[in-house]
């Protein structure tokens, strides 16, 4: 299995073992610089796997970093408590102190992300890749989902012409920022998107399912538009998503009729950016973190304005909890596994899928089944 790490990584890792591993051969040296890289890359790699990517720090057991990266280098023991504290102190990772002053009893990483992310390179290293059969014993129920994404393929060729023409263009908001702040294709994201398409491409497949059944994968990690070059049997795919999901599934837990009708025409994000002169992809992020947390403002811009769209929303808001639980499984239950039990073959991003062109039809009928069994008439768009 190969691994992908910028340049500037790699040349670090590099001077800093010529300056301060003189003593082993060349042979042990090289050693030594493929586990600090090994060490890099597959905390990156866990933080993709994070729902809190990429911003905040990914837990990680001292007992699998143990059994991960101690080994003996000339009959001397190195553990991965030595190559964490080198890895700092040439400015590639950092780690969570919150809890403790002792680096020993940190259990949180990240990497720096305030370095040179241009021209990464390509290492093999001779890893083997998660099988395929430990994924499926390890999530039965999800057995087609996985097995549909080995068949699956991206074409890189096109992601990469993407990133030349697009380079430093808006992708959006900072979702977990508090404040407004734009996301840009810079280097860091040019990268993290090479690398997450190089390991799609390379069959370096992962897979996880949360308590509330929600599927997680390589594919529903992409960025966005990286999925659009994701490929079924080497037939182009399109996204089939149901427009103000999560608020139209609200409504499966609460009584407001205003709301509902606006959670089904659609209008919702536009109504409230309206009266807040909040722009709609802004009013959108800050409604969904709403919904994401388990405590419901009190003041505020967002509050006032739902005071005043929809009177009394908040209060049967702050009724339900745990609010976010509840609608993932509500998701998961009328749109995941209904799909799941069907004929259809599809990729899963949460509250949207990616299939053929032959099987759009059967899916849009489908979900207005189930959503219609809850009383609800789904808005669906194809893009």
């Amino acid at each position: 299995m190969k691994i992908y790490v910028p340049i500037y990584v790699s040349s670090r890792i590099n001077k800093f073992v010529g300056e301060f591993n003189s003593e082993f051969e060349v042979d042990k040296q090289d050693k030594l610089i493929s586990t600090y890289l090994k060490l890099w890359n597959y905390i990156y790699h866990r933080q993709l796997k994070s729902k809190n990517y990429p911003k905040f720090y990914v837990d990680i057991y001292s007992k699998t970093l143990q059994r991960k990266f101690n080994f003996k280098l000339n009959n001397k023991s190195i553990s991965y408590k030595k190559l964490v504290r080198d890895l700092i102190q040439i400015g590639l990772i950092e780690v969570n102190q919150t809890y403790s002053n002792k680096l020993n009893f940190s259990k949180s990483y990240r990497v720096v992300k305030d370095i040179h992310w241009k021209e990464p390179v390509c290492l093999d290293f001779g890893l083997e890749k998660e099988p395929k059969n430990n994924y499926i014993i390890q999530y039965p129920e999800y057995k087609k989902l996985i097995e549909i994404i080995y068949r699956s393929n991206i074409d890189i060729e096109k992601v990469h012409n993407w990133l030349d023409i697009n380079e430093g263009i808006s992708i959006g908001y900072e979702k977990k920022s508090k404040y407004k702040q734009y996301k840009y294709l810079d280097d860091y994201q040019i990268f993290n998107s090479i690398y997450q398409t190089q390991n799609y491409f390379d069959g370096n497949f992962w897979f996880h399912v949360d308590e509330c059944g929600r599927f997680y994968s390589n594919f529903t990690s992409l960025p966005s538009y990286c999925r659009n070059f994701v490929t079924l049997d080497g037939e182009e795919l399109h996204e089939i998503d149901i427009r103000n999901c999560h608020p139209l599934l609200l409504n499966c837990l609460i009584n407001h009729p205003q709301f509902k009708e606006d959670c089904e025409s659609g209008v919702i994000y536009e109504k409230l950016s309206t009266q807040s002169g909040w722009d709609r992809e802004w009013m959108k992020i800050q409604f969904l973190t709403l919904l994401n947390n388990p405590k419901t403002p009190k003041s505020g811009i967002l509050s006032k304005t739902l005071d005043e769209v929809y009177p009394g929303l908040k209060m049967e808001i702050s009724n339900i909890k745990p609010l976010h639980e509840k609608l993932t499984e509500l998701e998961v239950n009328m749109f995941l596994k209904p799909l799941m039990n069907s004929s259809i073959d599809f990729l899963s991003c949460h509250d949207s899928v990616y299939v053929k062109k032959s099987n759009i039809e059967d899916v849009k009928n489908i979900i207005r089944y189930q959503f219609n069994k809850k009383g609800l008439n789904p808005k669906i768009r194809i893009k």
